[in-house]
């Protein structure tokens, strides 16, 4: 049997690392126009919440690079965090 204390701290531990890996997250929304809205969200506490909405496109290539823009804005976000 596993001791309550022992659990805590290891669940604290498993979601500290799942903080760090896990919490924000390129999001790529339809909207009714046809266009697709690219956004960097993060859910904490189970809400999602919208962070920067990094641009809107129609073309397949500029979605492509606006994912790619939003994934350098992750990465630039996590180093000032």
């Amino acid at each position: 049997m596993i001791d309550k204390q022992y659990f805590v701290s290891l669940y604290a531990l498993i979601l500290g690392y799942a903080k760090v890996f896990l919490t924000m997250f390129v999001k790529r929304k339809k909207n009714r126009s046809g266009t697709t809205s690219i956004v960097v969200a993060e859910k904490t506490k189970g809400i999602y919440k919208e962070l920067i909405t990094i641009g809107v496109a129609k073309d397949s290539n500029e979605i492509d690079s606006l994912v790619n823009a939003g994934h350098e804005w992750i990465s630039k976000e996590e180093s000032r965090r």
